[in-house]
Parts: structure tokens; C-alpha cells; sequence
């Protein structure tokens, strides 16, 4: 007879969410060593420190935020004096942003460590297991968001 565990162990979002939340606590323990920053806030820093040139609404998709939720994450970091923030003079629903130096700063101490952890997880599989896990990653983010297996 099957066991619980066999059961939820081949369900695709519990995998997921598992890997997401131990993810989450591994990046939540770097960040308190150098700051009081969540991880959307870390989030927001990171891609203003990867890409000087990407907008609100960019960072906004890519970190997948709703609206409101980003909206207090830069009012947050504005706050904190870790970025600024202006309104397009062209186009008023676009959000520039960038990193203060105090910002820029903090995003230098923290990125290291982040990237080591990211390097040590893709150090636990060859490079075929990463090519494999990123491809299916790929495929399955692909898929994510369509119902019609619902109508078979």
C-alpha cells in the first residue's frame, strides 16, 4: 500500500513550493547578516544593481509583485534612502528607479554572498542536471498558466 508521502512527493507544486520556502529562509539568513531588508525589497536592489536602465514595471514582472505589494516595497526602500524614485516626464505610468550610493552599497555586500549560494546550488548538479533542471524549469513555466488539460 502506498504511503502518503509517495503520494504528495510526486505532486509538482508541493516540490516547488518546498524548494521555494527553504530557498527563501537560506536568502532570508544572508540578508540579516548585512541589513533588515525583505526579500522583495533584496529583490528590487538586485535587479536595479544587475540592470541600471530597467523599469519599475520590468523589475515588477520579473519578481512577479502585484502592483500594491511593489508599490510599499519602493516606498519601503525610498524610505530607507536604498533608492530613488521618480515618475517618467514622458510617460507618467513609468516608474524610474535607481540605487542610491547607500543603496549601491549594500547591494555590493549582500550580492556576493547571494551569488556563493547560487554557486553552491548549481555545484550539486553536473552540467547536464542543471542544462535538464533549467529546461524543464523553462517548459513547466511555460505551461503554468494554461487550464485546458481542465477541458479533456
Amino acid at each position: 500500500m502506498p504511503k502518503p508521502t509517495d503520494f504528495i512527493d510526486q505532486l509538482v507544486s508541493y516540490q516547488v513550493m518546498q524548494l521555494n520556502s527553504k530557498l527563501n529562509a537560506q536568502a532570508r539568513a544572508i540578508l540579516v547578516r548585512y541589513s533588515d531588508l525583505s526579500l522583495a525589497e533584496w529583490r528590487v536592489i538586485r535587479m536595479l544593481g544587475l540592470d541600471h536602465s530597467i523599469t519599475g514595471k520590468q523589475i515588477r514582472d520579473i519578481i512577479a509583485l502585484d502592483k500594491g505589494q511593489f508599490s510599499k516595497t519602493v516606498s519601503s526602500l525610498v524610505a530607507k534612502g536604498l533608492i530613488k524614485s521618480n515618475v517618467n516626464s514622458e510617460d507618467r505610468r513609468r516608474l524610474e528607479l535607481c540605487l542610491t550610493t547607500k543603496g549601491q552599497n549594500l547591494h555590493n555586500k549582500i550580492a556576493p554572498d547571494i551569488g556563493k549560494r547560487n554557486a553552491f546550488l548549481l555545484d550539486q548538479l553536473t552540467a547536464s542536471e542543471q542544462r535538464c533542471f533549467f529546461a524543464a524549469l523553462k517548459k513547466l513555466g511555460a505551461v503554468a498558466n494554461e487550464i485546458s488539460f481542465l477541458d479533456q
